[in-house]
């Protein structure tokens, strides 16, 4: 047995037989008919119109037989449509091909056959239509060509169920299509009228027909003409956005497609329009522009407060942004507040209000209408201006706590009047804003065309809330500011106090040396004397540290160096000895330090300085004393007083004698958390190694 051939176009051939959509259908009047018909004409008892599948073939239509479908690989039909021709047997015991093919040796046991193939016009067979005898036979040239004749008539009723599959498509998506979708001749008359056309224009179908379509068009816009002519030329026109009226003659925003309607020759018989509706998108794209206005006037406001931009820049900004954004002719911005400690709250819907209110201005348009409101709008506009009369239309607002809307001003209640000269009031719209129930403002705007309304209201509650956290935002600064200035005015006494305080400290202690002088005066004891001595040699360090913190810009610190270089100066003095004899060397660092420091390091270089002068240089002898203050590697502070004297006594523990001036070394190096070190090489250096305390407050 010979199986079908398949050709290299099967997976394109079985594309198109899946276009008809007619496998596995119901039986069908039409393709029935024309099988019994090629039964009869043939004369065989079995005619069959059949479906090559890609497995099977199936048959649509069948006489003589109960088959619904067979193997593709037995069947006769897949060589008519290998070769796209007419096939036929006239015995198939004697075919080659088919001798032993199970439908010759099994039932139906075929013998003749004869099948027309279905070509479609873009050239795909889909199948058969034949005829099988159980006798071998021979058909007649006139069959043969009746069965040809019908195989096209096959195919002309599988196109055709084709078109009214597609011309009951289109009219459901005419039918339910949101666009109004009209046909006219091309004179303009009006053909049909889906129900989208109804509900866009008013006019049933009934009332549309036979109309032209000039009824849609305004006496104004005759453009319905020229796009006529443009159509009945062949050419199409897209996304034409215009007017048209409606049946109530409201005009409507739509966008037209027009495209001609072209018979087999092409040539134009018609036209056809497809009208989109676009009010509800006009009116959403105006929303949406509204509402991006409205965030970048927000957000504007916003980026120039985070980044300290003048207040009256904002609030201009905003209350120029406010007018364009509705339509209003001048307005302004105010914070409510009050003359005495007041406040302004809403409670249970009703405005409870201490105190006298007032508002002032953080931005007002200049509607100044002569020379003295010039002059007093440039004066004050800065500042704020202050309104105080509460029996106006801004006041209904403050005093109520609620919108208050007045398209007729002239005739409200709550009007107050406007002085002579002042511009016309003719609609107005005053909104007041909260921080939570507490009234914080007001915006007040004048004079839109239209007048107002509560959607607008709505609208402008972003911009409400903006209003009300910048000024909240600039009562914050106000009291942080007053805060700020009480705190430097504290600071600014203490600062006073303590300088004082540092200056009676300072002559306290001079008053005390000048009566250890006065003292001295009167003792012969040398070694009392010397004691007396001493002390004022402290008391004058002590004092010099006070003297230095009230002359200093910083009264917790005072620089070290320079205070360290006065002091060895002032104790060389006293020891009245000439610079011939002994040379004074000071390399001192500028280092800052607080009085916790500053007075037992002090001490500790009276003490190291006063010996040295006292003991290295006796009996005339010359030398040098040599002073460093700086910083190490680890940041310590090292203090080092040197001489080159006659050094410090061999065996002798500095840290063990019973001298007052080591004792106290050692004592204040202690207290300073620090070292001493004593080195004996040419003459005798003492090194304090120490950092800087931690600054005690005692107020």
């Amino acid at each position: 047995m010979q199986k079908p051939e398949i050709l290299d176009n099967e997976v394109e051939r079985l594309k198109a037989l899946r276009r008809y959509k007619v496998l596995d259908t119901l039986p069908e009047r039409e393709f029935d008919e024309l099988t019994q018909l090629a039964s009869l004409i043939c004369e065989t008892p079995i005619a069959l119109i059949s479906l090559v599948d890609r497995d099977r073939q199936w048959f649509k239509a069948k006489v003589g037989i109960d088959a619904e479908e067979t193997s593709r690989d037995i069947s006769f039909c897949g060589h008519v449509v290998a070769s796209s021709k007419m096939l036929i047997v006239e015995d198939a015991t004697q075919d080659t091909r088919f001798a032993d093919n199970p439908l010759v040796l099994q039932e139906p046991k075929i013998r003749f056959y004869a099948g027309a193939p279905l070509i479609t016009s873009d050239g795909f067979v889909l199948g058969t239509l034949c005829t099988i005898d159980l006798e071998p036979k021979t058909l007649s040239p006139t069959q043969i060509k009746h069965l040809e004749s019908l195989s096209n008539l096959v195919i002309s009723q599988l196109e055709l169920r084709i078109k009214q599959e597609n011309s009951q498509l289109l009219t459901a998506v005419v039918e339910c299509s949101s666009d109004a979708i009209i046909t006219m001749t091309l004179e303009g008359v009006i053909n049909s009228w889906n129900p989208a056309a109804e509900k866009l224009f008013g006019y049933t179908q009934d009332e549309a027909i036979t109309k032209n379509i000039s009824i849609l068009f305004t006496l104004e816009r005759s453009e319905h003409s020229q796009l006529l002519a443009q159509i009945k030329q062949g050419e199409g026109l897209e996304n034409l956005n215009t007017v048209l009226i409606h049946k109530n003659a409201t005009e409507i925003d739509v966008s037209l497609t027009l495209s001609p309607l072209k018979d087999q020759r092409g040539k134009a018989i018609g036209i056809s329009i497809i009208v989109r509706n676009l009010t509800d998108r006009i009116i959403a794209e105006v929303s949406l522009k509204r509402s991006n206005d409205l965030l970048s006037c927000i957000s504007k406001a916003q980026s120039q407060f985070i980044t300290a931009a003048n207040r009256l820049t904002i609030f201009e900004d905003l209350l120029s942004s406010l007018l364009d954004l509705t339509n209003s002719e001048y307005g302004l911005i105010g914070e409510v507040l009050f003359r005495q400690d007041g406040s302004a709250f809403m409670e249970d819907s009703l405005m409870k209000i201490r105190g006298v209110p007032y508002l002032k201005t953080h931005g007002i348009t200049n509607i100044s209408w002569d020379d003295t409101t010039q002059k007093f709008y440039e004066e004050n506009y800065k500042i704020g201006m202050e309104f105080t009369n509460m029996q106006t239309l801004f006041g209904a607002t403050i005093m109520t706590g609620q919108p208050v809307i007045a398209n007729n001003p002239s005739t409200d209640p709550r009007r107050g009047g406007v002085p002579d000269g002042h511009p016309p009031l003719n609609a107005f719209l005053g909104l007041p804003f909260y921080k939570g129930s507490q009234l914080i403002g007001m915006v007040g705007i004048a004079n839109r065309p239209n007048g107002y309304d509560q959607e607008l209201i709505e609208y402008l509650q972003p911009f409400l809330v903006t209003c009300s956290n910048l000024i909240e935002g600039y009562r914050l600064e106000r009291q942080r500011n007053i805060a700020e200035s009480a705190r430097t005015m504290a600071e600014r006494k203490k600062e006073i106090l303590l300088k004082e305080v540092h200056h009676r400290v300072k002559n306290n202690l001079m008053i005390v040396g000048s009566l250890l002088n006065w003292q001295g005066e009167s003792v012969q004891d040398p070694k009392l004397l010397s004691i007396l001595e001493d002390s004022k040699k402290r008391i004058n360090s002590i004092a010099l540290i006070h003297e230095k913190l009230y002359r200093s810009p910083d009264l917790a610190k005072i620089d070290f160096g320079e205070y360290l270089h006065s002091l060895v100066q002032q104790i060389f003095a006293t020891f009245s000895l000439s610079n011939d004899r002994v040379r004074l060397r000071c390399e001192v660092a500028s280092i800052f330090l607080n009085i916790e420091t500053a007075t037992p390091c002090g001490l500790i270089i009276n003490e190291l300085v006063s010996n040295a002068l006292e003991h290295a240089f006796p009996e005339h002898r010359s030398g040098e004393l040599f002073v460093s203050l700086s910083h190490d590697e680890k940041d310590q502070i090292i203090l080092m007083v040197a001489d080159d004297g006659v050094g410090f006594p061999k065996g002798v523990d500095f840290r063990q004698t019973e001298s007052l001036g080591w004792q106290l070394v050692c004592l204040l190096t202690e207290q300073l958390e620090g070292d001493v070190q004593l080195f004996r090489e040419s003459g005798t250096r003492v090194v304090v190694s120490f950092s800087e305390l931690n600054y005690q407050w005692r107020f």
